[in-house]
């Protein structure tokens, strides 16, 4: 779905963009993030219509939720499976630290991100940084402070964003090293930089993978 997002907003169809944003949530709470980001984009651009349309499938999924279930019955199932998640975490001190998010993504892809974020051309994504960001800073609170804990898959959706973000990193160091290290030896240095960023993820036994 994100990456079918990403694609459509690239590529400025807006009403596609709309149409997945505002399932977004249907399918992951977190989903909600993007849908507010995309709105406040559709906002600066004066397209009031399809920012409001963003939120009619949550609000008509919420409606009938309380019209037709018992909203208690609804969530309760997941008060004992907490309790029992809640065990298994405190054996488990990996699952409650919150810069694993990092080590999912590794220091090599990590560091290509941060890159890009110094290039305009990353900026043009500003509605989606700001929902991949709010999903981000989101989970590393709820597993800093206890109320969640540490799933690869959780964070998987944001992975085309990341790998954009990686691509446009590459290309902005490179850029950077040219002149000082001359083009072959660059070159050589960014392929260098993709093979260990891919390698960190794939001997990974997560979902990354």
């Amino acid at each position: 779905l994100m990456a079918v997002m990403l694609w459509a907003f690239v590529n400025e169809r807006f009403n596609w963009l709309v149409a997945l944003a505002a399932v977004a949530p249907l399918v992951r709470p977190e989903g909600i993030f993007f849908t507010v980001s995309l709105s406040l984009f559709f906002v600066q651009k004066r397209s009031f219509n399809r920012a409001i349309l963003l939120y009619v499938p949550g609000f008509a999924y919420l409606l009938w939720l309380l019209a037709s279930v018992d909203v208690h019955q609804f969530y309760a199932w997941r008060l004992p499976f907490a309790q029992i998640q809640n065990s298994v975490i405190q054996m488990v001190p990996f699952l409650k630290n919150p810069f694993n998010v990092f080590y999912l993504a590794g220091p090599f892809f990590s560091i290509d991100v941060l890159f890009a974020l110094l290039g305009r051309s990353s900026w043009r994504l500003w509605p989606l940084l700001l929902g991949r960001s709010a999903w981000l800073i989101f989970w590393f609170g709820a597993i800093l402070f206890g109320y969640g804990e540490f799933e690869a898959r959780l964070f998987v959706p944001l992975l085309p964003i990341g790998v954009v973000l990686w691509i446009l990193g590459l290309e902005l160091i490179g850029d950077r090293l040219a002149p000082c290290f001359g083009l072959w030896l660059t070159k050589g240095l960014v392929v260098t930089l993709a093979l260990c960023s891919v390698g960190w993820m794939w001997l990974q036994s997560t979902p990354v993978r």
